[in-house]
């Protein structure tokens, strides 16, 4: 539980409400201004091919493709902002295995019994560039890797500084 609410608190420390409300906001401008953009061409494509003037196919396709690409860096921040979230509640906890075990039982709760019995391997039928959080397993892997590592030691009784002192927290 320590986990998941440090991970919520991070969204919160980190301004990603603002982040991805401007996100949203540039994603939802951009395909209005391509329209535009569009519709000047179009209006304008006499006057181009009376003087003679080249266009440049590069703009004009970056017009028609931008609402996707905009979509897809909008989708993109959200799955960087959770992984940022991620380390900053282990920053916080300092215990990667907890929120670890939290996102292992928020997937199970996520997927219904049935589904859980009828196809255990199941994976998101969406590819991972539409998906707003990144995978499960992937976040688990990352999570896990922060683990500190033990120390080799010549004793096994650890000395008053170490005891007095914090655990270090291994960033991979």
């Amino acid at each position: 539980m320590a986990g998941v609410l440090a991970h919520e608190i991070s969204h919160i420390r980190n301004n990603d409400i603002w982040v991805m409300t401007l996100a949203d906001l540039t994603s939802r401008m951009t395909p209005t201004l391509s329209l535009i953009g569009q519709l000047l061409v179009v209006i304008n494509l006499p006057l181009f091919l009376l003087a003679e003037t080249s266009l440049s196919w590069l703009a004009i396709l970056l017009l028609i493709l931008a609402p996707a690409i905009s979509a897809l860096l909008q989708l993109a921040l959200s799955r960087t902002r959770e992984f940022d979230a991620d380390l900053s509640a282990i920053n916080l906890t300092g215990e990667p295995q907890g929120l670890a075990s939290a996102l292992v039982k928020l997937e199970q709760q996520h997927r219904g019994l049935l589904e859980r019995l009828l196809t255990p391997d199941r994976r998101s039928p969406e590819p991972s560039l539409l998906r707003t959080h990144p995978r499960t397993e992937e976040r688990i892997q990352r999570l896990l890797s922060l683990r500190p590592k033990p120390s080799p030691s010549a004793s096994a009784i650890p000395s008053p500084e170490a005891i007095l002192q914090p655990p270090p927290i291994l960033l991979g």
